[in-house]
């Protein structure tokens, strides 16, 4: 027995063993004990010098209110824990912590779709290795290895969030389970087996057919493959944000399922602007000018009816272009695969495409694309446009290669 303080008679604090330093405070009334771990010697005595007063008083009614357990936390159903991950975590502004509206979007359809079916009636501490290794088996025949990772992170996070609120005690049931399944995705490999592009002759062509079958939709296509922007930035662009004096615009939002919101990694960014593509926006802003359906909507690129720009419509406008140009079916953010493709084929600085694709890190492109061109790689730089780059609020730290906006037909 440790060091022991009396404080009246039958409450004491004492050292539960010499020397351990973890104090406990003791109560004895007519046989009946309780104690209580505070552990260091000074919260102790200050927790008996509190309770000496309700002791003397009624030592009954104190020992059996501590002697009653704590009633242990309603351990929630994996759907009730993972929506309270989701709200409070996952749907946060980014300047919080949370995701892009397109990462929630998949994150919210995953758990919806595949993780809620299986295991969301489940209590969180029902949720074995044993069970979490029977739900991605059952995904396995269904998703890419990259939708199986959403599925690893919603539901680990969803558990270790429960875990850090105390609404569960358990360890994670994901740890080590898609390594042992095989099924992590190997980055560099899915990069190199998954980016489909187009060749410049192949863009050539795809313009020609869109001028000739889909005329309307020429601006947004010609701009989305010389600019190697987003579909999302693009359909975000207004007429604000362009700078016909200066020859650039300026990617600042994006638009996504009918949503405006900030870029992806918010890489904002100015691009400069080639001479065909400046005429090409100008002579858009005077066709919208003369159409009271494009009256005051400030965007550059709009549906036929004067709306936002669906992204279902775009995809179906470049499948009947690919089938009548009798190319190969590639979705339509190949495209933006092919301008960074062509252009580091010919020798553009990787940091300067990086910058105008909006790449956070150089790395992204080199992972995703160098290996697409690593045996093209010219012994001299081709220019095929005076296309430079700066980055919104940051000033340039040196010289180095523009990058070669390629210059495409517009049809005949």
């Amino acid at each position: 027995m440790g060091e022991t303080v009396k404080i009246c008679r039958g409450l004491t604090v004492r050292e539960r063993s010499k020397g351990s330093g973890i104090y406990y405070v003791f109560f004895n009334h007519n046989n009946r004990r309780v104690n209580k771990r505070l552990g260091e010697f000074v919260a102790a005595l200050s927790y008996a010098k509190s309770a000496k007063d309700s002791f003397i008083e009624n030592p009954d009614s104190l020992i059996e209110k501590l002697r009653r357990k704590p009633p242990k936390p309603k351990v929630p159903t994996f759907e009730q824990a993972a929506e309270t991950w989701l709200e409070n975590i996952i749907r946060q502004p980014r300047n919080k912590g949370g995701l892009a509206p397109s990462s929630v979007e998949r994150y919210e359809q995953m758990a919806r779709d595949y993780i809620y079916p299986e295991i969301g009636s489940k209590k969180c501490d029902q949720i074995t290795p044993q069970r979490y290794a029977d739900l991605l088996e059952t995904c396995r025949a269904k998703m890419s290895l990259s939708s199986i990772g959403v599925i690893n992170r919603v539901v680990s996070g969803t558990i270790m969030y429960a875990v850090s609120r105390g609404r569960v005690a358990m360890a994670d049931p994901t740890y080590g389970i898609t390594k042992a399944l095989g099924l992590v995705r190997d980055k560099k490999r899915a990069a190199s087996q998954t980016v489909e592009t187009l060749t410049e002759k192949q863009l050539g062509l795809y313009l020609d057919t869109c001028a000739v079958h889909e005329s309307y939709y020429l601006p947004i296509f010609t701009f989305y493959i010389n600019t190697g922007c987003r579909m999302g930035e693009a359909f975000g662009l207004t007429w604000d944000n362009v700078d016909f004096d200066r020859g650039s615009v300026q990617i600042v939002k994006a638009i996504r399922k009918g949503r405006v919101g900030e870029v992806k990694t918010r890489q904002k960014r100015v691009l400069k602007l080639t001479a065909p593509i400046q005429t090409l926006l100008k002579n858009q802003k005077v066709q919208q000018e003369n159409d009271r359906r494009y009256k005051k909507k400030g965007y550059v690129f709009l549906s036929r009816q004067g709306e936002m720009m669906p992204q279902s419509t775009i995809d179906n406008a470049n499948k009947r272009i690919l089938k009548r140009a009798e190319l190969p079916y590639v979705k339509v953010h190949a495209l933006r695969h092919s301008f960074v493709t062509e252009n580091l084929k010919r020798g553009a600085d990787l940091r300067a495409v990086a910058d105008y694709a909006g790449h956070h890190d150089t790395r992204v492109t080199q992972v995703n694309y160098a290996h697409l061109v690593e045996n093209e790689m010219p012994t001299e730089m081709t220019i095929l446009g005076s296309g430079k780059l700066k980055r919104a609020g940051r000033k340039s730290t040196g010289k180095r290669k523009g990058v070669n906006v390629l210059k495409f037909r517009q049809g005949t």
